[in-house]
C-alpha cells in the first residue's frame, strides 16, 4: 500500500524535493540512458497517469467515480514527492477528504511503482459545493440556451444537468435511427409501434430526427432517468399510445432544471402527443398535469402544426 498523506501546502518545505508535473495526464516514457548516465543511477519520475480500477490506463477520466493515480519512478525509494493532479473535468478526493490547492498529496515512495486511489468530484459539483444558492425556488428552463453541460465519449452522450447528476444515452446515427423507426413501426408491441409512427411522420415533414427510442441512464443516482421518445433540432416529443398510459410528471424531466433527471439540454420545445382521441374534458384533465408550456397534441396533424 502506498505511503500517501494528505498536507498543508504551507506545511511543506520551501523547496520539496519532487514535484509530480501538473501539466501530465497521460503515461511519460523514460528517456533511453546513455552509458555515461549509466554509471550514475539517476533519480527520476519515469511515469504519472491514470488508470481505472481493474488497471485499464485511462486517456480521460469520464465517469468513473474511482480511479488509480499511478506513479513510476527509478532510483527514488525513500523520497518523498508532492503531487500535483492535473487540471481536468474531475476533482479528486483522497480517503474521503477532498485534495485542493491547499490541501495536496504527499507520497512517500517505496517502489518503482507506486498506486494511489483516489475518487472522482465532477468538475461542475466541485465548483459549486461551497456555492450553492439559497433560492430553493424551481428553476425553470430558458428558451433558449444550453442547460448544463454535453460531452460525446465513446459513442455515448453524457449530460451533466443543473442540478449536477450525469445522464448518458447512446449516440445515434440517421442511419441506426432510420433502422429503429422502421422497427418500432413492426413492433408488436403497440405504444412501440405508435413512437414509430410518430417519428415516421416527422420525418415525412422534413424534420431531421435527431433521437429515438433512448433510455436514459443517470450514473450518478444509478438509476433510468427516463426516456426520450422522439427528438428533432428544436422539439423533444413525449409520445403516449392513450391518456391512460400517461402519469403525471413525465413530461417534467424535460422542462424542470431542478430535477435530477432533467435530460432537455438545448431546452427544446417539450411536446405530449396522445395517439387515441381525447374528449375535451381528458384534454382540459391532461392539460392540469402538464407543465407551463408544453404543448399537448392529439393528431398527427396537430403535431405537424406544432413542428418548427
Amino acid at each position: 500500500m502506498s505511503k500517501a498523506q494528505l498536507i498543508n501546502k504551507n506545511e511543506l518545505p520551501q523547496e520539496p524535493s519532487y514535484t509530480a508535473a501538473d501539466e501530465v495526464v497521460s503515461p511519460v516514457n523514460a528517456c533511453p540512458l546513455n552509458d555515461d548516465e549509466k554509471k550514475e543511477p539517476k533519480q527520476e519520475i519515469t511515469g504519472f497517469y491514470f488508470t481505472d480500477i481493474n488497471g485499464n490506463p485511462l486517456e480521460k477520466i469520464a465517469k468513473e467515480e474511482e480511479v488509480m493515480l499511478v506513479i513510476e519512478s527509478e532510483n527514488m525509494s525513500g523520497e518523498e514527492v508532492v503531487i500535483n493532479l492535473p487540471a481536468d473535468n474531475v476533482g479528486f478526493k483522497y480517503k474521503g477528504e477532498e485534495v485542493t490547492e491547499d490541501k495536496v498529496l504527499k507520497l512517500s515512495i517505496g517502489s518503482n511503482t507506486e498506486k494511489i486511489k483516489l475518487e472522482t468530484i465532477p468538475r461542475r459539483k466541485a465548483a459549486n459545493a461551497n456555492n450553492e444558492s439559497e433560492n430553493n425556488s424551481e428553476e425553470k428552463a430558458d428558451d433558449t440556451g444550453t442547460s448544463g453541460n454535453v460531452e460525446k465519449n465513446d459513442g455515448k452522450i453524457e449530460y451533466t444537468n443543473p442540478a449536477n447528476n450525469v445522464l448518458t444515452w447512446k449516440e445515434q446515427t440517421p442511419k441506426s435511427i432510420e433502422q429503429a423507426i422502421k422497427s418500432a413501426l413492426q413492433s408488436k408491441n403497440p405504444g412501440k409501434r405508435v413512437e414509430g409512427k410518430v417519428a415516421d411522420y416527422v420525418a415525412q415533414q422534413g424534420k431531421e430526427v435527431k433521437a429515438f427510442g433512448q433510455k436514459v441512464k443517470n450514473t450518478t443516482s444509478n438509476n433510468i432517468a427516463g426516456d426520450i421518445d422522439v427528438m428533432t433540432e428544436s422539439e423533444i416529443i413525449e409520445v403516449k399510445k392513450s391518456v391512460s398510459s400517461f402519469k403525471k410528471g413525465q413530461v417534467d424531466k424535460f422542462t424542470d432544471t431542478s430535477l435530477p433527471n432533467y435530460l432537455n439540454p438545448d431546452n427544446k420545445k417539450a411536446i405530449l402527443y396522445i395517439d387515441e382521441p381525447m374528449s375535451e374534458e381528458e384534454k382540459t384533465a391532461i392539460q392540469s398535469k402538464i407543465p407551463e408550456g408544453t404543448v399537448l397534441t392529439n393528431s398527427l396533424d396537430e403535431l405537424g402544426e406544432n413542428l418548427k
